[in-house]
């Protein structure tokens, strides 16, 4: 193990613990956000049941060729997983049941991996909304929506899956057993993560372990109060940077964990960019008090509209980026914001209660970028 001195990130954590088993070094909350990012990679075209870690990172070369920009996720994990099958800790870790189910007549966007850890445990990775705008769209479409597609479809995969590998489990003599699980993700994956656990059938939920939301959207309080959320609330922990905006909308009941990031911009949201010193996280008191104060308002202004009115401005908002050519999470600019307020059309025939919402967004994204409107 490489001698650890100051904070580092994923990358750091590797040279530190990737060459260490899971016996020498139990599961632990950060190989979760490693598993959970590597969701992100796009490998329809060659992965294969049953294929490792290791395997999977020498199919890897073409598909960062194909990631449109260096700073996003799927370039990010796509070159993770090529840097895992240099560590022991990981390269082993088989890959199972990989679903990738894009549906755009019913607004479904599902994908999600299955990792076999050692003592049949399974690591179910739901894949969030990468860094584009688009994805971030996605997110923002649960502030008005009871439920989505890919929140049943969630369901559906991990009982699926949990109950293959029971069948896989008494063929090799462990009869009667179920194994433990991990659900987890990243932005909306942990948002299915936390839903999937809640809705599982009750014959098979209790072998759920624990339950990982990674900076993922909240929901609506009617879905917390409900019984069988309560019931597992205590499996799900939740870890949010300082300057959350995603993990920010709606509303959590469950343990947080608020984590410090190398960067003060949106990009913090990514993984990625979380302090890390040997295998925890660096851990902050409490978010941003400019991120609370802009969480606050959204959420008020939220709680007077009824879900018509969320829908339009979800929709009038996000038009506004993409006038602007704001198409990914960095092309957030002081200059690009600005001109969006002061020229677009589109923002002047707002209407004032989506104006004040998309100013005060609008205004948190340039504090983030340590810039002020105007």
């Amino acid at each position: 193990m490489s001698e650890i001195i100051e904070w580092g990130c994923i990358y750091d954590y590797l040279n530190w613990w990737g060459n260490l088993s899971f016996e020498q070094v139990p599961f632990n909350d950060v190989d979760s956000l490693i598993l959970s990012e590597l969701s992100y990679i796009s490998c329809d075209d060659y992965i294969k049941e049953n294929m490792t870690i290791g395997e999977l990172s020498l199919y890897c070369q073409n598909a960062l060729k194909d990631a449109k920009s260096e700073f996003s996720l799927i370039y990010e994990s796509t070159n993770l997983v090529q840097i895992l099958n240099n560590y022991s800790r990981f390269k082993d870790i088989s890959i199972i049941r990989y679903c990738n189910d894009i549906d755009y007549c019913k607004e479904k966007q599902f994908s999600a991996m299955t990792f076999v850890l050692p003592q049949c445990c399974l690591y179910i990775a739901f894949r969030g909304t990468d860094d584009t705008i688009l994805g971030w769209k996605e997110d923002f479409n649960m502030i008005y929506r009871e439920k989505v597609p890919s929140q049943e479809e969630a369901v559906k995969y991990t009982e699926q899956v949990i109950k293959d590998y029971k069948i896989i489990l008494n063929k090799k003599g462990h009869f009667f057993k179920y194994p433990h699980v991990y659900l987890a993700g990243h932005s909306k994956g942990g948002n299915l993560a936390i839903y999937a656990g809640v809705k599982l059938d009750r014959k098979i939920k209790k072998y759920v372990k624990k339950i990982y939301n990674f900076d993922g959207p909240g929901f609506n309080q009617s879905f917390l109060k409900t019984t069988e959320y309560q019931e597992m609330k205590d499996k799900i922990i939740t870890f949010r940077p300082q300057g959350s905006v995603i993990g920010g909308l709606l509303y959590h009941d469950c343990r947080q964990i608020i984590v410090s990031s190398f960067s003060h911009t949106m990009m913090q949201h990514s993984g990625f960019t979380w302090k890390i010193k040997a295998d925890k996280f660096k851990v902050c008191d409490q978010l941003d008090e400019r991120c609370i104060k802009i969480n606050d308002e959204i959420n008020k202004i939220l709680e007077s509209m009824d879900n018509v009115q969320k829908e339009s401005f979800v929709n009038e908002f996000f038009e506004l980026l993409n006038q602007s050519n704001i198409k990914m999470v960095c092309d957030i600019t002081e200059n690009k914001l600005n001109k969006l307020i002061t020229g677009m059309k589109g923002f002047k025939n707002m209407s004032s209660v989506n104006r004040t919402i998309s100013l005060t967004l609008l205004k948190y994204m340039l504090l983030l970028e340590g810039k002020h409107l105007f």
